[in-house]
């Protein structure tokens, strides 16, 4: 049974490795021909020897742990895929990880230059699908460039500061509510309410939402983390009170109670540094981004209107 699993995991980590994937690749697809180890793979697969590039490590510092037809497989290739797997496969023993990933890897060789052997690296599609992974990758690796040259200690400590004094002064407010796809039915539990039910109770009940299990309770959160309609009728409410109709989310009806309000207070720098670090990274390549839109001349040329059943477009 468990040689059987493996063999279904084996199955599973070609598609997801497809070689030694590099840091910016396109891990979305399951498809060899959208996977840019293909590209990474193909000059040595050509040869089928080992290559300069390959010869370079040290071998105590990248040992060989395989060779196929002459050409060379090393160990941070290896960690290099295993770093990739998904996680549902990274509880597995390492022993049984190990032996996958180094099949992985020259079963992707082997097929790799058999299909270079056909040629087929020369067809317009596989061409077409280089550039696009290549392209993909350029655009990955200069946004790795401009994040590290960008996430400094200070930068991050100087956003650190713009989002504490944002944070400041604003109000914070803990409420509960029961989720319901009937507008009927929200209207009934707040006669419940009004008629001294149990907020709590109702909510484990009748809720829909995944709040439901702990009586409704959202917890403290700010005016722009909810919905729109839900946070108006949210901070309008004094402690203690619930909303006296129904409010109307995408997600359903809404009966509101707010238990609580405060004033906000910004998380210690430690534990918001993550938080932050990935909001910057976003004004960074957001702000790049604009940058070289700016710079550059874009002409976008709309498709042509369709057509009606007598040629003319349609209107």
């Amino acid at each position: 049974m468990i040689r059987l699993y493996l063999k279904v995991i084996a199955i599973a980590l070609g598609v997801v490795l497809f070689a030694s994937v590099p840091a910016f690749a396109d891990e979305k697809t399951a498809n060899p021909e959208d996977n840019p180890a293909a590209a990474e793979e193909a000059p040595a697969a050509a040869k089928d020897e080992p290559t300069a590039a390959e010869e370079t490590p040290a071998a105590g510092v990248d040992p060989v742990v395989a060779t196929v037809n002459g050409a060379e497989i090393r160990l941070s290739q290896v960690e290099e895929a295993r770093a990739r797997l998904p996680v549902r496969f990274k509880g597995l023993p390492e022993g049984a990880i190990y032996g996958l990933l180094v099949n992985s890897l020259i079963d992707t060789h082997l097929m790799a230059a058999e299909a270079r052997r056909k040629n087929l690296h020369e067809g317009k599609n596989f061409k077409r699908q280089i550039k696009r992974i290549t392209n993909q990758l350029l655009e990955r690796t200069l946004l790795a460039v401009r994040l590290e040259q960008g996430l400094s200690e200070d930068a991050i400590k100087k956003r650190y500061d713009k989002y504490a004094k944002e944070t400041a002064g604003r109000i914070e407010v803990r409420a509960r509510h029961i989720l319901v796809d009937d507008k009927d039915l929200a209207k009934e539990i707040i006669v419940k309410l009004k008629a001294g039910g149990d907020f709590i109770e109702l909510a484990k009940k009748h809720s829909i939402g995944p709040s439901a299990s702990s009586g409704g309770d959202l917890g403290f959160f700010t005016k722009n983390q909810m919905a729109p309609e839900f946070s108006n009728a949210a901070f309008a409410l004094a402690e203690g009170e619930f909303a006296q109709e129904p409010i109307k989310t995408r997600f359903g009806w809404h009966v509101i109670k707010v238990e609580a309000n405060r004033p906000s207070k910004a998380q210690p720098f430690e534990k918001a540094k993550g938080k932050i670090s990935a909001l910057l990274s976003n004004e960074i390549a957001s702000g790049y981004l604009k940058e070289l839109r700016f710079a550059a001349k874009i002409n976008i040329i709309l498709p042509p209107a369709p057509q009606q059943a007598g040629g003319a477009p349609a209107k």
